[in-house]
């Protein structure tokens, strides 16, 4: 037997649950902590609400910065309009891939997607999307490809409207109206937590992390892909629910749609650019967990005593070959100064650490990640400086 849980939070304080639905008897995979809020803390966010959540969201990279009151249809700072937070470099959209028990293929597997909006949707009708392309082919290049639906094979689509209130996994390879692989009850599917402030043009309010998830036994069994399949990703809303393809998306996140049509031309173009970016791009950290071998959960440093200590920590590893230490003076030109061998293959915790033992008066550190087929990730950037002498992971933009 199920019971379900609401938290409410009258005051909204960034970090605050809105709304969660928990199991009784069961932590939820959403709130692991199983308390009022989404931080680690177990308070308010204080400056990056990504690296402060209790679960270690991955940012699906975007082509460009999210704009406010970029939307086809909807208004501004509304509860389809998806927002970004420029001061921390905290992004519109992210995901997660959890192994309940580290042993692959068991059928304890989720997929979690995040979306940042703008505006509690409250209990009207919305829909939040994340489009997902498994084939790593697109537009001409994709023989499934139609007109409103350049190359997506699956859409996660969380959906509140009358009869048709729930979490669904649609099969939309080359359609642009899918066909529903599996349904879940939105009460146990979903979370929505208050955000930090994210745009001068919408600051009246916090933005709201609306959270969902799916089993990944449900995409393995109909699709046929396993977590180290590379996979993009594209977060969207539309207004009533419906699929996002065929131009009926609102808001699509990491793109301005005003510099695109509002026509199925105009989103199919929005579309592929973002996949075009997501695969050429060396950030493209969301394209895939075959893609993204190492999940970093912690980056920071320790000044002391003229040295400074270097440390971090992975909460998922695949392929992992080594980690290269780079610094720099001026944060952009930047070299290495010295290597640590990855653990090569684990979902849970491994903590890293090196020190520099000439470090400048302010120095910038990065971490590359270099897989075992020799493919890279760059970490967001920290400054650490000598004067300090307690631990700084201050990110700022690459």
């Amino acid at each position: 037997m199920f019971l379900l849980s609401f938290v409410a939070v009258d005051a909204q304080t960034p970090g605050a649950l809105i709304t969660t639905h928990i199991p009784s008897g069961t932590l939820s995979l959403l709130n692991p902590d199983d308390n009022s809020w989404v931080t680690t803390s177990g308070g308010a966010f204080s400056s990056d609400d990504q690296t402060e959540s209790e679960i270690s969201w991955v940012s699906i990279s975007q082509y460009e910065s999210e704009i406010s009151g970029d939307l086809n249809v909807g208004g501004s700072c509304g509860t389809t309009d998806i927002m970004d937070d420029p001061s921390t470099g905290s992004d519109a959209s992210y995901v997660y891939f959890q192994d309940t028990d580290g042993i692959p293929g068991n059928g304890d597997e989720y997929m979690f997607y995040r979306l940042r909006i703008a505006k509690d949707p409250g209990s009207g009708n919305f829909g939040f999307s994340v489009l997902v392309d498994i084939d790593e082919a697109f537009g001409y290049n994709d023989v499934d490809s139609v007109e409103g639906n350049p190359g997506f094979e699956m859409e996660i689509r969380v959906v509140n409207g009358g009869g048709s209130k729930g979490v669904y996994l649609d099969d939309v390879n080359g359609a642009t109206s899918g066909t529903n692989v599996a349904f879940y009850n939105i009460n146990f599917y979903t979370q929505r937590s208050y955000a930090l402030s994210q745009n001068a043009a919408c600051s009246s309010k916090p933005a709201v992390f609306y959270d969902f998830i799916v089993p990944f036994a449900d995409i393995q069994n109909h699709f046929g892909i396993t977590v180290d399949d590379p996979m993009r990703l594209v977060g969207a809303t539309s207004i009533n629910g419906a699929t996002v393809l065929g131009s009926t998306a609102s808001d699509i996140a990491g793109i301005n749609d005003d510099n695109y049509a509002n026509t199925i031309a105009g989103q199919d173009k929005a579309f592929s650019d973002f996949l075009k970016y997501q695969q050429g791009s060396s950030s493209s950290s969301a394209t895939g967990f075959g893609v993204l071998p190492v999940e970093l959960v912690k980056f920071e440093v320790l000044p002391t005593n003229g040295t400074n200590l270097i440390a971090w920590t992975t909460g998922m590893e695949l392929n992992n070959d080594y980690f290269v230490i780079e610094k720099s003076l001026n944060g952009k030109d930047f070299h290495s100064i010295g290597e640590v061998n990855g653990y090569g293959k684990s979902s849970h915790e491994i903590d890293y650490n090196f020190i520099d033992e000439a470090p400048y008066e302010n120095t910038y550190y990065r971490l590359k990640q270099v897989d075992l087929d020799g493919s890279v990730e760059y970490s967001k950037v920290i400054l650490a400086k000598q004067d300090r002498k307690s631990r700084v992971f201050y990110s700022i933009k690459d």
